[in-house]
């Protein structure tokens, strides 16, 4: 799988220095800090990665539909891979062709965040 980032760069950086606000100085034993809360966690890999994909027919609000899943630049995986998405935003209309969407895995199930016009 390509490998992508949910959280760049700056806004971790952001993120880091409003936790280090709020909790003060990172704690110190001896020579060893020990580590705030986000220092450990490696950037793109905060649960699944997002998946790109696309979808062949129009997808209504509430429902759950098979995408299948392509790469950053577009262009099909191989093998295909297919996964189940649910829906609960607004319907996504495919006149003709495919669209793209992306989806995130929550809790247990893969959900649409967005969809090309």
């Amino acid at each position: 799988m390509e490998k992508g980032f949910l959280i760049g760069e700056s806004l971790l950086t952001r993120i880091k220095t409003s936790l280090d606000r709020a909790d003060g100085q990172p704690i110190r034993l001896g020579d060893a800090a020990i580590p705030t809360r986000l220092q450990d966690v490696p950037r793109g890999r905060i649960g699944n990665e997002p998946r790109l994909g696309t979808i062949a027919a129009t997808w209504a609000k509430g429902q759950t539909a098979t995408v299948t899943q392509i790469k950053a630049d577009g262009t099909a995986l191989s093998p295909t891979v297919e996964f189940n998405a649910t829906n609960w935003f607004a319907a996504v209309t495919v006149a003709s062709g495919t669209k793209k969407v992306l989806c995130v895995f929550v809790g247990d199930r893969w959900l649409l965040i967005a969809a090309e016009c």
